[in-house]
């Protein structure tokens, strides 16, 4: 069955999302047959992504958008957009669950027969009166979905609706980038280091994924300083999405240079291909993921795929991941070097043994198959 399926999602070029996940599930869906198109509030433009058709929805004269008036204007014209296209589509897709969505549940349930919600750590890690109150769309949702486990607990801890029970799929988001570590042996990490020029005697500890304070590197430096230069390499992310170097890395560079001499450091700036992630994962031993908050870390599964041990904080809501595998979880930051230095004088076999296991249990979740199970959703 060949449905027409609207997406409700942020946008910055066209007939592309935000997100790489969600652009793979659109590709995939229609490949698969389907009519898929995109609608971004900010912009206001409807997007048909096969047919790469766009159609404005302005209604006002650009001058007008000034502070908060815009968000009223913007929230006018979405109310337009709706009742242009109520009946229109088979499924509704909505990619994070905006007020101005909470406050029109009817009319958003009037664009299509069955109404889903894509559940992020944004949409109940920030808070508001509306989010808290309006809670109608939920109710009226065909299916829910979350990417983790925990997710789903906070969720229903903070929306009370009975129907959730029955309704919500704990998915995570699909990620084509995933096949870049396929066919990979443990023993091949050797050639990955190689590439980089790192000493195989020692061991390579890559510390976040990019330059924003919620990594919480100044706190990392603390506790990796009282580590032995001798046995270790430290390669540090604060990288951005723009392929330039920002103030904020500039100073956070020339404190990791001042706080860790001694060391052999890798100071990763700008913006890093998918194909250059994978080969700096190949090459490390460890990842340090210590982020303030957090819903899941893509960054994870991805150093389980390089035979990482991952090694991040209680604080955060990894319960579920940490029971599915084998990580450490400190109390606080300030225990780093204490469980990569317990780790390191592990017996290498014993080693070698959980990093290969948490591997399959990553290819066993998030492989190729996963892909599969959002589509069964939209047939």
């Amino acid at each position: 069955m060949v449905n027409r399926i609207l997406f409700l999602v942020k946008s910055t070029s066209p007939f592309k999302t935000q997100r790489n996940d969600l652009d793979y599930l659109i590709s995939e869906l229609i490949k698969k047959g389907h009519n898929v198109e995109i609608y971004d509030m900010k912009q206001k433009i409807l997007m048909d992504v096969k047919n790469e058709i766009q159609e404005s929805y302005e209604l006002f004269p650009s001058w007008l958008y000034k502070g908060k008036l815009s968000l009223l204007l913007n929230f006018f014209v979405f109310i337009h957009f709706l009742k242009r296209k109520s009946g229109c589509y088979s499924i509704v897709q909505i990619c994070y669950v905006r007020e101005e969505f909470l406050l029109l549940p009817n009319l958003i349930k009037r664009l299509a027969d069955r109404v889903y919600i894509l559940v992020f750590g944004s949409d109940y890690n920030l808070r508001n009166p509306i989010k808290d109150h309006f809670t109608k769309l939920y109710s009226l949702a065909d299916k829910v979905f979350v990417t983790t486990g925990d997710a789903e607990k906070r969720m229903k801890g903070i929306i009370n609706e009975p129907s959730l029970d029955k309704k919500t799929f704990v998915l995570m988001t699909p990620q084509n980038h995933f096949e870049l570590y396929d066919g990979v042996a443990y023993e091949e990490k050797t050639h990955y280091k190689n590439l980089f020029g790192f000493d195989e005697n020692k061991k390579v500890i890559l510390v976040g994924t990019n330059s924003s304070p919620n990594e919480q590197h100044e706190l990392a430096i603390e506790s990796l300083k009282f580590l032995d230069p001798s046995r270790y390499i430290l390669v540090f992310s604060i990288t951005n999405v723009f392929d330039e170097i920002t103030e904020r890395e500039q100073s956070l560079a020339n404190h990791i240079r001042s706080e860790l001499e001694g060391f052999e450091l890798i100071i990763l700036h700008g913006f890093l291909k998918y194909e250059e992630v994978r080969d700096l994962r190949f090459a490390s031993d460890f990842f340090i993921n210590v982020r303030k908050n957090d819903q899941m870390a893509l960054s994870m599964i991805e150093s389980n795929l390089a035979y990482n041990y991952v090694v991040t904080g209680e604080w955060l809501p990894y319960k579920c991941y940490s029971e599915d595998f084998k990580v450490i979880r400190v109390s606080e930051v300030a225990k780093i070097f204490e469980v990569i230095d317990s780790v390191s004088n592990m017996d290498e076999n014993e080693l070698s043994y959980i990093l290969v296991q948490n591997r399959q249990q990553a290819l066993d979740m998030y492989g190729k198959g996963l892909i599969d199970s959002w589509l069964l959703h939209y047939a």
